[in-house]
């Protein structure tokens, strides 16, 4: 007797339960439904999205504000490229007029010189002694270092520069 109202009760509870859920569910889609964008597209989408006829709709319509995109993407361009022609002469002004009048701040007289074969080398030597690892002991080649095998108190072996 016992077992059938506890049975019978557990039932009830799980039933409850279960409607509660599927209420909690409903509640929860109502709220959060999206807001359509627009009801044309609503429409071309429900009204012709099998038919040739609204897929190319569709289509023209996605390769039109694609068009318009790279339209704005491409006067930002030319505006920047603008901005940047104008910064440049601007600096190119200033320095020239401090230059006349002897008062250009050191390290900017490399920018009136061409870069040469010799800047090139320099700028590759200095690079290169930079990267080495002067101490510690001499291996055969670049493959008898495996990172983390190598690795003691005293010396670490760079690898990669970054």
């Amino acid at each position: 007797m016992f077992k059938r109202w506890l049975l019978a009760l557990v039932a009830r509870v799980g039933l409850i339960v279960l409607g509660l859920c599927c209420c909690l569910f409903l509640f929860y889609l109502l709220a959060c439904k999206p807001a359509s964008h627009s009801s044309q597209q609503s429409l071309s989408w429900s009204a012709g999205a099998t038919s040739k006829e609204g897929y190319m709709a569709l289509l023209q319509e996605r390769e039109e504000s694609h068009r318009h995109y790279m339209n704005s993407l491409s006067k930002q361009i030319a505006q920047l490229k603008e901005a940047l022609q104008e910064r440049t002469q601007q600096l190119q002004e200033t320095l020239e007029k401090a230059k006349t009048r002897g008062i250009l701040p050191q390290g900017l007289e490399s920018l009136h010189k061409t870069p040469t074969q010799t800047d090139m080398k320099e700028f590759l030597r200095s690079q290169l002694s930079q990267a080495e690892v002067n101490s510690g002991v001499k291996l055969p080649s670049e493959y008898a270092v495996i990172p983390f095998d190598t690795f003691t108190l005293r010396r670490v072996y760079q690898l990669r520069r970054g």
